[in-house]
Formats: structure tokens, sequence, C-alpha cells
């Protein structure tokens, strides 16, 4: 198996198809968007080459160490390791980083293990509460007793930083919004605003 983002950038597309008896194009995808995330390029030469390159600071080859893979995650076993790398969530990071609506269709699995996954896996990352998040000086500032919105179904850290960019900062101040004013500040469709909507009035 592929353990970490590393294993996949150091094989080629053809290796990996063939390991885990998928189509060629899917597999490059992924395969490229690893070697550059470990190498900052897609590798034209073997790697073993590039290993005894003493120009390529050995740092490189500790990039991958930082990036556990999927099945780190407590709930995640092999069978769903796979689900998840095919759809392209090929570490911690990833699946860390994106909303549970999402993860839910790409991998195909219900809303709520979606939410379980990524929740396990922002406490591996270290994220911790949204207040955490908020600190981070690439995301919005801090803002006094934040409602933590992840706690309403179907609502995620992506949906949670774009409510409180928009200077929303507790539940009732999101449900007087109208749905068209949530779909601007979610940057979704009407139909997955209005569902928010609702699921945060019956919070």
């Amino acid at each position: 198996g592929y353990n970490t983002v590393f294993d996949i950038a150091s094989s080629t597309p053809e290796e990996v198809a063939l390991k885990l008896d998928l189509p060629l194009k899917q597999v490059s995808k992924w395969v490229n968007r690893s070697q550059i995330e470990v190498f900052g390029k897609i590798l034209e030469v073997d790697v073993e080459i590039i290993k005894v390159d003493e120009s390529i600071p050995e740092d490189l080859f500790n990039v991958a160490d930082t990036h556990n893979p999927p099945s780190s995650i407590k709930g995640i076993g092999p069978v769903s390791e796979n689900m998840l790398v095919n759809a392209g969530f090929m570490d911690v990071k990833s699946i860390a980083d994106t909303d549970p609506q999402d993860l839910s269709e790409l991998v195909n699995i219900t809303l709520k293990k979606a939410t379980n996954w990524i929740n396990n896996a922002r406490d591996l990352m270290g994220y911790g509460t949204p207040e955490k998040l908020e600190a981070d000086p690439k995301k919005a500032p801090i803002i006094s007793k934040i409602f933590d919105f992840t706690k309403i179904e179907s609502i995620g850290p992506t949906y949670h930083n774009r409510i409180t960019e928009a200077g929303i900062s507790t539940i009732e101040e999101l449900i007087t919004k109208s749905v068209d004013e949530l779909a601007l500040i979610f940057k979704t469709s009407v139909n997955k605003a209005e569902k928010m909507l609702n699921n945060a009035k019956n919070h």
C-alpha cells in the first residue's frame, strides 16, 4: 500500500495504476499532485537519481513525514482509505481542510460519517476549536465569543470561516439572514444554503 504522500510521489502513474487497479488517467492527476507537493515539480527522472543529487536539500525528503495517511484517522480503515485516496484525499491534512458536504459527496458517504472523519482529522492536525483556527494569520481575525458553527449539521470549518468573515458571530444572527444572503456568504447554491439555514434553526 501507499502509507504517505512520499510513497505515491516516488512512484510512476503506471505503477500506482497497476497496484491499485485504477485507470491511468485518474491516477496520473494525483500522482502528479503528490510529486509537486513533495518535490516541487512533476518528476521526469528516476527518484533514486534525485536522492543522490547534492543540489537537492535533504529536508525535501522529510516533507512527506508531516503527511499521515488517511488510515491514521480514527474510524478510517483500509477500505475507507482506498475510497478517500481514489477521491484525491491522500493524507490527514487534505481531509481536515475539506468541508463535510464536499467529502460526503466525493466519497459517497453519509454527512454524519464525513463530519466525524473531518473532526477526527482536525484533532490529529491540532486544529482544535474554530477559535484556534481563526488565530491562524491566514484566516479571519478572532471574533470574541464566536459561536462554533461547525456544531450545526452540514457546516464544516470552511463554511464556519465564511460565516465569521461575513461578521456573523452568533447563531441568532445567522438565522436572521435570507437564503439568498446565505448563498452569497457560503459561496454555494441556494438549495445548500437553505438546508444549512434549516439545520441552524433546528439546532
